[in-house]
């Protein structure tokens, strides 16, 4: 198992597996992907080929099993997957880590980030590496063509 940068070539498996997590994640809170799945394709696809030098990946064997990003300029993580069949299993907790030591390098004593306000499985996952819920919002996702509620969750550096 290693964490490491993703390559320009894994793009589409990035974006694939960003898609299948992001879909699994929604089903799980209620919502009905069908509606959003082209959206959603075309959404992974774009950050993956635009942000793939900033993704880190987690592989077994040879297979991308996980990724996840944080924003070059800021003290937040953007996204962080884990197949569906392979959650639970460490593997994201692992990334997390790796995450969160990018952005204490770069000098940050708190990492943010925000999930979909029904998505209590990454709220606990969340919360039980440190993070507290800051703030809840809802905004107008153009993409989605809906007003989306999100938390906003926070960890301070130790």
């Amino acid at each position: 198992m290693i964490i490491r940068a993703a390559r320009s070539i894994e793009i589409k498996t990035l974006a694939a597996l960003g898609e299948l997590a992001w879909e699994q994640a929604l089903e799980n809170s209620g919502e009905n992907t069908q509606n959003y799945i082209k959206g959603a394709q075309a959404t992974y696809f774009h950050f993956c080929s635009e942000n793939w030098p900033i993704i880190s990946v987690i592989e077994v064997d040879g297979e991308v099993l996980g990724w996840g990003a944080v924003d070059p300029n800021k003290n937040n993580i953007t996204d962080i997957w884990v197949l569906p069949d392979f959650q639970r299993q460490g593997l994201g907790s692992l990334l997390l880590t790796e995450l969160e030591k990018q952005i204490s390098e770069r000098g940050f004593e708190t990492i943010e980030l925000e999930t979909h306000a029904k998505n209590t499985n990454a709220i606990s996952f969340f919360k039980k590496h440190g993070f507290v819920v800051s703030s809840l919002k809802s905004s107008y996702v153009a993409k989605l063509d809906k007003t989306v509620d999100t938390i906003e969750m926070r960890k301070t550096f130790e």
